[in-house]
């Protein structure tokens, strides 16, 4: 499922410091832009990176995300993104965790988006997320043979490790 921005782009100061002279003018220049704009966003991120407005860096990676193609590399690079970004500046595990678990759906899945996965799982203790997803992956024709093979393995070691349930595992 894909996420939108709840009304545009955030205006600068989300850092929740006071708004320069410099962060009212990208307010303004950005209610002038299309807020759906990809190359405008993308030409925000760096400014509000620089101005730590983790909202609107959140808000810009959205409007991006929405330009990109289904398992593209440049989607999945957005994605990380924000996945980092709610897990680190915004402080969000949870949303950090719905991130990977879109990456982690939207083929071509790896091994290492597997471990991120769990990763934040245990930071939230959704190891039944994790159980349900990998089950939903080894069932899907679309899922490489590999990767079925190596999610059968970790949900294995969920199930014994992390639920401690040895019968299903």
């Amino acid at each position: 499922a894909s996420r939108s921005p709840r009304s545009g782009l955030t205006g600068p100061g989300g850092s929740g410091r006071a708004g320069s002279a410099a962060e009212r003018a990208l307010d303004r220049i950005h209610q002038q832009i299309d807020e759906k704009h990809e190359g405008a966003a993308r030409g925000l991120v760096p400014i509000y990176e620089a101005t730590e407005n983790h909202e609107g860096v959140k808000n810009a990676y959205l409007i991006i995300l929405e330009h990109q193609a289904p398992g593209s590399e440049e989607r999945r690079q957005v994605q990380s993104n924000l996945m980092r970004l709610h897990e680190g500046p915004l402080g969000n595990v949870e949303e950090a965790f719905a991130w990977a678990s879109e990456i982690v759906r939207e083929p071509p899945a790896s091994a290492v988006d597997a471990a991120e996965f769990e990763r934040l799982a245990g930071k939230i203790d959704a190891w039944f997320s994790v159980v349900d997803m990998y089950r939903a992956l080894i069932d899907l024709d679309e899922t490489s043979p590999e990767l079925k093979t190596e999610l059968r393995m970790r949900l294995g070691r969920v199930l014994t490790d992390e639920i401690e349930n040895m019968e299903e595992a």
